[in-house]
Protein backbone atom coordinates (compact mmCIF):
# COMPACT_ATOMS: atom_id res chain seq x y z
CA UNK A 1 0.00 0.00 0.00
CA UNK A 2 1.43 3.13 -1.09
CA UNK A 3 1.68 5.84 1.41
CA UNK A 4 1.19 9.30 1.72
CA UNK A 5 4.13 10.80 0.78
CA UNK A 6 4.84 8.55 -2.53
CA UNK A 7 0.87 9.41 -3.09
CA UNK A 8 1.52 13.36 -2.94
CA UNK A 9 5.12 12.92 -4.72
CA UNK A 10 3.68 11.03 -7.89
CA UNK A 11 0.71 13.39 -8.06
CA UNK A 12 2.94 15.86 -7.99
CA UNK A 13 4.77 14.57 -11.28
CA UNK A 14 1.72 13.69 -13.08
CA UNK A 15 0.83 17.69 -12.65
CA UNK A 16 4.40 18.70 -13.80
CA UNK A 17 4.18 16.20 -16.53
CA UNK A 18 0.49 18.21 -17.52
CA UNK A 19 1.75 21.29 -17.44
CA UNK A 20 4.82 20.77 -19.39
CA UNK A 21 2.86 19.38 -22.13
CA UNK A 22 0.04 22.01 -22.13
CA UNK A 23 3.30 24.52 -22.38
CA UNK A 24 4.48 23.01 -25.09
CA UNK A 25 1.10 22.92 -26.80
CA UNK A 26 0.58 26.81 -25.79
CA UNK A 27 4.18 27.96 -26.93
CA UNK A 28 3.48 25.76 -30.80
CA UNK A 29 0.05 27.29 -31.13
CA UNK A 30 1.47 30.56 -30.39
CA UNK A 31 3.84 30.09 -33.29
CA UNK A 32 1.16 29.15 -35.52
CA UNK A 33 -0.87 31.30 -34.63
CA UNK A 34 1.84 34.29 -34.73
CA UNK A 35 2.91 32.94 -38.28
CA UNK A 36 -0.77 33.24 -39.43
CA UNK A 37 -1.07 36.79 -38.11
CA UNK A 38 1.52 37.81 -40.14
CA UNK A 39 0.35 36.47 -43.13
CA UNK A 40 -3.20 37.97 -43.03
CA UNK A 41 -1.26 41.19 -42.49
CA UNK A 42 0.68 40.76 -45.34
CA UNK A 43 -2.44 40.56 -47.22
CA UNK A 44 -4.00 42.89 -45.72
CA UNK A 45 -1.62 45.10 -45.54
CA UNK A 46 1.03 45.10 -48.87
CA UNK A 47 4.00 47.03 -49.58
CA UNK A 48 4.55 48.79 -52.09
CA UNK A 49 8.13 47.59 -52.56
CA UNK A 50 9.21 46.42 -56.23
CA UNK A 51 12.10 44.34 -58.04
CA UNK A 52 14.07 47.07 -60.12
CA UNK A 53 17.26 46.74 -61.97
CA UNK A 54 19.29 48.31 -64.77
CA UNK A 55 22.81 47.72 -66.39
CA UNK A 56 24.77 50.84 -66.35
CA UNK A 57 27.06 52.00 -69.01
CA UNK A 58 30.84 50.31 -68.88
CA UNK A 59 33.65 52.56 -68.39
CA UNK A 60 35.90 50.70 -70.89
CA UNK A 61 35.41 48.53 -73.65
CA UNK A 62 35.57 45.25 -71.71
CA UNK A 63 33.55 46.64 -69.19
CA UNK A 64 30.71 47.46 -72.17
CA UNK A 65 31.19 43.80 -73.96
CA UNK A 66 30.20 42.58 -70.32
CA UNK A 67 27.32 45.14 -70.08
CA UNK A 68 25.81 43.67 -73.42
CA UNK A 69 26.96 40.27 -73.02
CA UNK A 70 24.80 40.40 -69.45
CA UNK A 71 21.62 42.29 -71.07
CA UNK A 72 21.84 40.41 -74.09
CA UNK A 73 21.28 36.56 -72.39
CA UNK A 74 18.03 37.97 -70.82
CA UNK A 75 19.19 35.40 -67.96
CA UNK A 76 18.63 37.80 -65.06
CA UNK A 77 15.54 39.49 -66.49
CA UNK A 78 13.80 35.68 -66.45
CA UNK A 79 14.90 35.08 -62.70
CA UNK A 80 14.09 38.93 -61.75
CA UNK A 81 10.17 38.25 -63.23
CA UNK A 82 10.18 34.50 -61.13
CA UNK A 83 11.34 36.61 -58.23
CA UNK A 84 8.55 39.04 -58.63
CA UNK A 85 6.35 35.98 -58.78
CA UNK A 86 7.29 35.15 -55.61
CA UNK A 87 5.37 38.65 -54.13
CA UNK A 88 7.63 39.26 -51.30
CA UNK A 89 6.09 41.86 -48.87
CA UNK A 90 8.78 44.78 -49.18
CA UNK A 91 8.90 47.66 -47.57
CA UNK A 92 10.80 50.23 -50.29
CA UNK A 93 12.04 49.17 -53.64
CA UNK A 94 14.49 47.01 -53.94
CA UNK A 95 17.52 48.13 -57.12
CA UNK A 96 19.81 45.25 -58.25
CA UNK A 97 22.32 46.39 -60.82
CA UNK A 98 24.91 45.71 -62.87
CA UNK A 99 27.88 48.51 -63.01
CA UNK A 100 31.46 49.48 -63.37
CA UNK A 101 33.24 49.21 -59.83
CA UNK A 102 36.68 50.65 -60.44
CA UNK A 103 35.47 54.42 -59.46
CA UNK A 104 32.60 53.20 -56.49
CA UNK A 105 32.60 54.81 -53.62
CA UNK A 106 32.05 51.93 -51.87
CA UNK A 107 34.94 51.44 -48.85
CA UNK A 108 34.26 47.30 -49.62
CA UNK A 109 35.32 47.37 -53.25
CA UNK A 110 37.90 50.90 -53.69
CA UNK A 111 40.76 47.88 -53.18
CA UNK A 112 39.27 45.45 -55.12
CA UNK A 113 36.63 46.33 -57.68
CA UNK A 114 35.92 42.71 -58.40
CA UNK A 115 32.93 42.78 -56.33
CA UNK A 116 29.51 42.19 -55.76
CA UNK A 117 27.93 43.50 -52.25
CA UNK A 118 24.33 44.51 -50.90
CA UNK A 119 24.56 48.30 -49.58
CA UNK A 120 22.43 48.12 -46.41
CA UNK A 121 22.34 52.16 -46.55
CA UNK A 122 21.12 52.98 -50.29
CA UNK A 123 19.32 49.38 -50.14
CA UNK A 124 20.45 48.16 -53.35
CA UNK A 125 22.37 45.42 -54.91
CA UNK A 126 25.84 45.72 -57.36
CA UNK A 127 27.65 43.70 -59.08
CA UNK A 128 30.61 44.32 -60.66
CA UNK A 129 31.41 43.70 -64.12
CA UNK A 130 35.45 43.51 -63.14
CA UNK A 131 34.09 40.24 -60.88
CA UNK A 132 32.83 38.72 -64.36
CA UNK A 133 36.15 39.46 -65.74
CA UNK A 134 38.09 37.73 -63.20
CA UNK A 135 36.03 34.50 -63.00
CA UNK A 136 36.25 34.61 -66.92
CA UNK A 137 40.32 34.48 -66.49
CA UNK A 138 40.51 31.95 -63.72
CA UNK A 139 38.03 29.43 -65.79
CA UNK A 140 40.01 29.99 -69.31
CA UNK A 141 43.58 29.34 -66.68
CA UNK A 142 41.55 26.61 -65.63
CA UNK A 143 41.33 25.22 -69.39
CA UNK A 144 38.42 26.35 -70.29
CA UNK A 145 37.93 28.01 -74.20
CA UNK A 146 36.78 31.26 -74.02
CA UNK A 147 33.21 30.41 -74.90
CA UNK A 148 33.01 28.24 -72.53
CA UNK A 149 34.43 30.51 -69.44
CA UNK A 150 32.04 33.43 -70.40
CA UNK A 151 29.05 30.72 -70.12
CA UNK A 152 30.22 28.98 -67.00
CA UNK A 153 30.89 33.06 -65.72
CA UNK A 154 27.53 33.29 -66.62
CA UNK A 155 25.92 31.04 -64.48
CA UNK A 156 27.93 31.74 -61.73
CA UNK A 157 27.47 35.44 -61.77
CA UNK A 158 23.40 34.40 -61.66
CA UNK A 159 23.98 32.36 -58.41
CA UNK A 160 25.59 35.59 -57.08
CA UNK A 161 22.89 37.75 -57.81
CA UNK A 162 20.92 35.26 -55.57
CA UNK A 163 23.15 35.41 -52.77
CA UNK A 164 23.52 39.11 -52.58
CA UNK A 165 19.25 39.29 -52.95
CA UNK A 166 19.76 36.69 -49.57
CA UNK A 167 21.82 39.71 -47.78
CA UNK A 168 18.99 42.05 -48.79
CA UNK A 169 16.08 40.02 -48.21
CA UNK A 170 17.68 39.51 -44.61
CA UNK A 171 17.85 43.00 -43.96
CA UNK A 172 14.42 43.96 -45.80
CA UNK A 173 12.46 41.37 -43.86
CA UNK A 174 14.24 40.98 -40.73
CA UNK A 175 14.96 37.33 -41.12
CA UNK A 176 17.08 35.97 -38.03
CA UNK A 177 20.21 33.95 -39.39
CA UNK A 178 22.67 31.85 -36.80
CA UNK A 179 25.75 31.19 -37.89
CA UNK A 180 27.00 32.71 -40.82
CA UNK A 181 25.46 34.82 -42.99
CA UNK A 182 27.22 34.22 -45.75
CA UNK A 183 26.80 30.31 -45.59
CA UNK A 184 23.58 30.82 -45.15
CA UNK A 185 23.04 33.12 -48.01
CA UNK A 186 24.21 30.51 -50.52
CA UNK A 187 21.73 28.44 -49.20
CA UNK A 188 19.05 30.34 -49.69
CA UNK A 189 20.68 31.24 -53.65
CA UNK A 190 20.16 27.79 -53.84
CA UNK A 191 17.00 27.17 -52.60
CA UNK A 192 15.64 29.70 -54.77
CA UNK A 193 16.90 28.27 -58.12
CA UNK A 194 15.96 24.72 -57.19
CA UNK A 195 12.29 25.84 -55.64
CA UNK A 196 11.90 28.44 -57.90
CA UNK A 197 12.54 27.16 -61.52
CA UNK A 198 11.17 23.91 -61.29
CA UNK A 199 10.58 23.39 -65.36
CA UNK A 200 14.45 23.60 -65.63
CA UNK A 201 16.13 21.64 -63.16
CA UNK A 202 18.90 20.42 -65.02
CA UNK A 203 19.69 24.29 -65.99
CA UNK A 204 19.48 25.30 -62.44
CA UNK A 205 21.83 22.58 -61.04
CA UNK A 206 24.42 23.63 -63.88
CA UNK A 207 24.01 26.80 -62.13
CA UNK A 208 25.05 25.76 -58.50
CA UNK A 209 28.03 23.42 -59.66
CA UNK A 210 29.39 26.89 -62.07
CA UNK A 211 29.14 28.96 -58.80
CA UNK A 212 30.50 26.04 -56.66
CA UNK A 213 33.40 25.41 -59.02
CA UNK A 214 34.33 29.16 -59.15
CA UNK A 215 34.34 29.28 -55.35
CA UNK A 216 37.10 26.70 -55.57
CA UNK A 217 39.05 28.77 -58.37
CA UNK A 218 39.08 31.45 -56.06
CA UNK A 219 39.69 29.56 -52.87
CA UNK A 220 42.72 28.40 -54.39
CA UNK A 221 44.14 31.72 -56.22
CA UNK A 222 43.58 33.43 -52.65
CA UNK A 223 46.87 34.94 -51.76
CA UNK A 224 47.91 36.88 -48.70
CA UNK A 225 51.57 38.56 -47.93
CA UNK A 226 53.47 36.70 -46.15
CA UNK A 227 52.80 36.44 -42.45
CA UNK A 228 49.38 37.55 -42.64
CA UNK A 229 47.80 34.21 -44.04
CA UNK A 230 46.08 33.85 -40.54
CA UNK A 231 43.86 36.55 -42.37
CA UNK A 232 42.03 34.17 -44.32
CA UNK A 233 40.26 32.68 -41.48
CA UNK A 234 38.76 35.27 -40.40
CA UNK A 235 36.58 36.34 -43.52
CA UNK A 236 33.17 36.53 -43.03
CA UNK A 237 33.03 34.06 -46.20
CA UNK A 238 33.92 30.27 -45.58
CA UNK A 239 36.90 29.24 -47.59
CA UNK A 240 36.09 29.09 -51.22
CA UNK A 241 37.04 25.50 -50.86
CA UNK A 242 34.11 25.06 -48.11
CA UNK A 243 31.62 26.80 -49.84
CA UNK A 244 32.43 24.37 -52.74
CA UNK A 245 31.98 21.42 -50.71
CA UNK A 246 28.27 22.66 -49.21
CA UNK A 247 27.27 23.62 -52.67
CA UNK A 248 27.79 20.09 -53.99
CA UNK A 249 26.30 18.67 -50.84
CA UNK A 250 23.31 20.53 -51.90
CA UNK A 251 23.27 19.49 -55.16
CA UNK A 252 23.43 15.69 -54.28
CA UNK A 253 20.61 16.34 -51.62
CA UNK A 254 18.34 17.53 -54.40
CA UNK A 255 18.46 14.29 -56.37
CA UNK A 256 20.83 11.61 -55.08
CA UNK A 257 20.25 9.02 -57.11
CA UNK A 258 21.17 11.17 -60.33
CA UNK A 259 23.90 12.72 -58.83
CA UNK A 260 25.84 10.31 -56.69
CA UNK A 261 27.47 8.52 -59.05
CA UNK A 262 29.42 11.52 -60.32
CA UNK A 263 29.68 13.42 -57.00
CA UNK A 264 30.50 10.61 -54.26
CA UNK A 265 33.59 9.46 -53.80
CA UNK A 266 33.71 5.31 -53.76
CA UNK A 267 35.51 4.40 -50.77
CA UNK A 268 36.46 1.14 -52.62
CA UNK A 269 38.43 3.31 -54.79
CA UNK A 270 41.16 5.03 -53.71
CA UNK A 271 41.42 7.33 -56.51
CA UNK A 272 38.46 8.64 -55.56
CA UNK A 273 38.83 9.04 -52.22
CA UNK A 274 41.97 10.83 -52.71
CA UNK A 275 40.22 13.60 -55.26
CA UNK A 276 38.85 17.06 -53.61
CA UNK A 277 36.16 17.17 -55.49
CA UNK A 278 34.53 13.93 -54.48
CA UNK A 279 32.18 13.87 -51.62
CA UNK A 280 33.15 11.59 -49.09
CA UNK A 281 30.51 8.70 -48.42
CA UNK A 282 29.52 9.88 -44.77
CA UNK A 283 29.38 13.75 -45.86
CA UNK A 284 27.03 12.29 -49.06
CA UNK A 285 24.89 10.27 -46.33
CA UNK A 286 24.22 13.79 -44.03
CA UNK A 287 23.55 15.32 -47.11
CA UNK A 288 20.88 13.73 -48.35
CA UNK A 289 19.80 12.45 -45.36
CA UNK A 290 19.82 15.54 -43.06
CA UNK A 291 21.29 18.82 -44.49
CA UNK A 292 19.20 19.22 -47.80
CA UNK A 293 15.70 18.62 -46.26
CA UNK A 294 16.74 20.94 -43.09
CA UNK A 295 17.71 23.23 -45.52
CA UNK A 296 14.94 23.19 -48.08
CA UNK A 297 12.48 23.32 -45.05
CA UNK A 298 14.46 26.24 -42.60
CA UNK A 299 14.11 28.52 -45.77
CA UNK A 300 10.50 27.66 -46.78
CA UNK A 301 9.79 28.29 -43.24
CA UNK A 302 11.91 31.54 -42.91
CA UNK A 303 10.31 33.23 -46.20
CA UNK A 304 6.73 32.15 -46.21
CA UNK A 305 5.46 34.81 -43.36
CA UNK A 306 6.85 37.59 -44.91
CA UNK A 307 5.03 36.47 -48.70
CA UNK A 308 1.52 38.61 -49.24
CA UNK A 309 0.36 35.71 -51.41
CA UNK A 310 1.30 33.13 -53.41
CA UNK A 311 0.55 32.83 -56.83
CA UNK A 312 1.45 28.87 -56.72
CA UNK A 313 2.31 26.46 -54.15
CA UNK A 314 5.40 26.79 -52.75
CA UNK A 315 7.52 23.31 -53.47
CA UNK A 316 10.06 23.67 -51.00
CA UNK A 317 11.45 19.81 -52.46
CA UNK A 318 13.52 21.31 -55.42
CA UNK A 319 11.35 20.57 -58.45
CA UNK A 320 13.12 17.04 -59.34
CA UNK A 321 14.16 15.38 -56.64
CA UNK A 322 12.70 12.52 -54.23
CA UNK A 323 15.18 13.07 -51.26
CA UNK A 324 15.35 9.64 -49.20
CA UNK A 325 13.76 9.76 -45.84
CA UNK A 326 15.56 10.61 -42.92
CA UNK A 327 16.31 7.52 -41.72
CA UNK A 328 17.20 5.70 -45.21
CA UNK A 329 20.17 5.58 -47.39
CA UNK A 330 20.14 6.87 -50.60
CA UNK A 331 20.21 3.93 -53.76
CA UNK A 332 22.32 6.25 -55.52
CA UNK A 333 24.91 5.88 -52.72
CA UNK A 334 25.31 2.67 -52.28
CA UNK A 335 29.24 0.96 -53.51
CA UNK A 336 29.93 -2.72 -54.16
CA UNK A 337 26.82 -4.04 -53.85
Amino acid sequence: MLCKSKLTKIFSYFILTILTILMIVNQSVTATTSELIIKQSNKANPQVGKFLYSYQPGIDENDEFIRSYLANSQIFEKNISIIKQINFNLPEDLEIRWMSCRNHSESSVQNSPANAFYNSRERNITLCYELFKVIAVLKINDGLTQEQAIDSTLKAYLFIMYHELGHALIDFLDIPITGKEEDAVDDFAAYMLLTRNESDQDAMIDVIQSAAITFYLLGKSQQFPAGSEHLLYWDEHSLGEQRFANLFCIILGSNPDKYATPLVADPNNSEDTRNPLKIPINRAQRCVNQEYPQKIESWTKLIIPHLIEEQRPWNGTGGGSNPAPANETPGGIRWGD
